[in-house]
């Protein structure tokens, strides 16, 4: 990959600024996910502010641009993105600090993906970008069961795994 400089803490000109290459790798929030990992690994509270931080610039920037904005709303870089969501939803909501304003956006921005992820209008069949779409559903229905649409998305994720399954494996495996 070619070299590029993301900030620690969300500025959404490096949505813009980074190599093309690296777009998708930002958009998939890696930087909140490596605090997250370092938080975990550590215990030190400041890399898990640092994704918080992070987590709530990137909302913020998604709201003003929904639903489009570059690789913001790549089907691809939303499916990584409920991962990362999950780890720190994971994390936030047994804290002694939640905050439920806090809790109700982290809510809102799972329901996005799942509304985005779910969309036949946005689903990609006959490509790995369908099936991260579908894994991406699956975990979000397993990590936001609150979720009003949850199984909804659960449903939806199962049958279109389904039949690209059928069209990607032939009889002879």
């Amino acid at each position: 990959l070619p070299n590029g400089r993301a900030s620690s803490s969300f500025d959404s000109q490096d949505l813009e600024k980074l190599p093309p290459a690296l777009q998708l790798w930002f958009a998939s929030l890696t930087v909140p996910d490596v605090l997250l990992s370092a938080y975990g690994a550590t215990g030190r509270e400041q890399y898990f502010t640092a994704a918080q931080a992070f987590l709530a610039g990137w909302d913020h920037i998604e709201r003003e641009s929904w639903p489009r904005y570059g690789l913001l709303w790549n089907d691809h870089a939303t499916a990584a993105r409920v991962r990362v969501l999950a780890e720190f939803w994971r994390i936030y909501r047994t804290r002694p600090d939640y905050d439920p304003e806090v809790g109700r956006r982290v809510l809102e921005q799972a329901d996005r993906y799942g509304y985005f992820l779910s969309d036949p209008g946005h689903f990609t069949f006959s490509t790995n970008h369908g099936v991260m779409q579908n894994l991406g559903l699956l975990q979000l229905a397993l990590a936001f069961p609150e979720l009003p649409r949850s199984a909804e998305y659960h449903r939806v994720a199962l049958e279109r795994l389904d039949r690209q399954m059928r069209f990607f494996i032939d009889g002879r495996g």
